[in-house]
């Protein structure tokens, strides 16, 4: 424990309280507050409803709540598609990450740091929103544990007909395709050996699982 840090940092926190802050009027602030449980969805119900129907892409076309300073690429985006995820909205999230990101991969074949080229556009921490997240709801590798060698698997309703994809792990890939067909979707899940594999069905369609 360093005494004299600890009170030059307390006083830093004193004197940056006392000051006119105005970002709670941003759009990146609702989504730190989400994000970390200041607010919720059942505290703060109405606001976390505008968040979901007004915000996101579409707001630089409907021009919704223009005296809200908007979110940029990273790291406002990047907390909403974690917060879609959080709230299971699989296909909005798919969705919004197309509108997002789809305009650079097109140009670039990268993902940027800012919404405009004006700065780094190959920029790591945007492959959070891009891949992660996507892995998650979309293509349906929930979890990945590989302290417990558990891999866990959570399908969901989507407007696509199939998807594909690979994890590593220190002893191997965990891979994951599946398709519809019909009210049935098959899926093929290979891991590692000594993995486990949990599965939770939030489609409405029948699982089999492919060998």
């Amino acid at each position: 424990m360093n005494y004299p840090s600890n009170m030059l940092f307390a006083q830093a926190l004193a004197a940056a309280g006392s000051t006119c802050d105005q970002t709670w009027c941003s759009e990146v602030c609702q989504y730190f507050a989400f994000y970390f449980d200041l607010a919720t969805p059942t505290s703060h119900a109405r606001l976390s409803q505008t968040l979901l129907t007004d915000f996101g892409p579409q707001r630089k076309r409907t021009g919704a709540h223009p005296n809200i300073h908007p979110a940029n690429a990273f790291i406002g985006n990047v907390l909403r598609l974690e917060l879609l995820s959080r709230l299971g909205l699989c296909q909005q999230l798919l969705d919004e990450s197309l509108a997002y990101q789809l305009h650079m991969v097109e140009r670039t074949g990268t993902l940027w740091e800012h919404h405009g080229a004006y700065a780094s556009c190959n920029h790591g921490f945007a492959s959070h929103g891009g891949v992660h997240t996507l892995y998650r709801c979309v293509l349906g590798l929930h979890r990945l544990d590989v302290v417990n060698h558990t891999v866990h698997l959570r399908f969901t309703d989507l407007e696509l007909y199939w998807c594909e994809g690979r994890l590593p792990t220190p002893v191997g890939p965990v891979e994951l395709h599946w398709r519809k067909d019909g009210n049935t979707l098959h899926y093929r899940v290979s891991v590692p050996a000594g993995y486990a594999v949990t599965v939770a069905n939030q489609s409405r369609f029948e699982l089999v699982r492919q060998p």
